[in-house]
């Protein structure tokens, strides 16, 4: 009896250690996820900006570089639609939204658009990343509307 006793405390204490492991592993994830940092890039103090829901459309303007990325914040509720594009660039330029949890938007076939029109699946702060593959300082207009 006290065998069996000592093999499922050392059972309960295995599981405990890998249930820790885990945990440790997924905030690693959640860490890495919500920074969404390309390689030597640094990331940028984000920019409030108000996107009234069926206003008009906001413009936001600005130099973006290879080691440094413009990031813009709104809020917005599920369901709402998101439409953005650069209008305007000097170079290879582009942009991401993520959701208030640091995910991509699914409409988004990579990370790195001149042109998005998406659902915005959760109420929240999202995040728009302006960015650019040039080595050089890159100007850039971009057009946002939510609706």
């Amino acid at each position: 009896m006290a065998r069996a006793v000592k093999i499922a405390l050392e059972a309960n204490l295995v599981l405990n250690r890998f249930y820790l492991l885990l945990l440790a592993a997924a905030s690693i994830l959640l860490t890495v996820s919500a920074f969404h940092v390309r390689a030597g890039q640094q990331i940028a103090s984000p920019k409030r900006i108000e996107i009234k829901a069926g206003g008009p459309a906001v413009t936001l303007s600005g130099t973006v570089s290879k080691s440094k990325e413009v990031v813009y914040v709104f809020s917005a509720k599920g369901g709402q639609k998101f439409t953005g594009r650069i209008t305007q660039k000097d170079g290879n330029t582009g942009f991401d939204v993520t959701d208030p949890s640091g995910d991509g938007l699914p409409e988004e076939e990579n990370d790195f658009n001149t042109r998005l029109t998406a659902t915005l699946p959760k109420t929240g702060d999202y995040k728009i990343n302006v960015s650019t593959f040039e080595t050089r300082d890159s100007r850039y207009t971009l057009v946002v509307r939510v609706y």
